[in-house]
């Protein structure tokens, strides 16, 4: 995280995710049309999705109160995170 950087696994990360999402449209119109190979292609956008979703914003709620909140209040804000995420 620290050689990429935040910003840039979190653009890249949101970008896999449209591209993921457009994919499985394209992929689940195709199958309306009849295509039955696309339905394989439609769980490996899904899957896509997941692993881009883990890779950008799923941290972004633990890593959040440690930069918003001084030292003396980083175990307030944790126990906030972990009680409400």
């Amino acid at each position: 995280m620290e050689k990429a950087g935040r910003k840039t696994l979190l653009l890249g990360a949101n970008l896999g995710e449209i591209l993921a999402l457009g994919f499985l449209v394209a992929s689940m119109v195709l199958t309306k049309q009849g295509y039955t190979w696309t339905q394989y292609s439609s769980v490996a956008c899904i899957y896509l999705f997941m692993a881009c979703f883990g890779i950008g914003p799923s941290p972004a709620p633990w890593i959040l109160p440690t930069e918003l909140f001084g030292p003396d209040a980083n175990a307030s804000a944790m126990t906030w995170t972990a009680v409400t995420a």
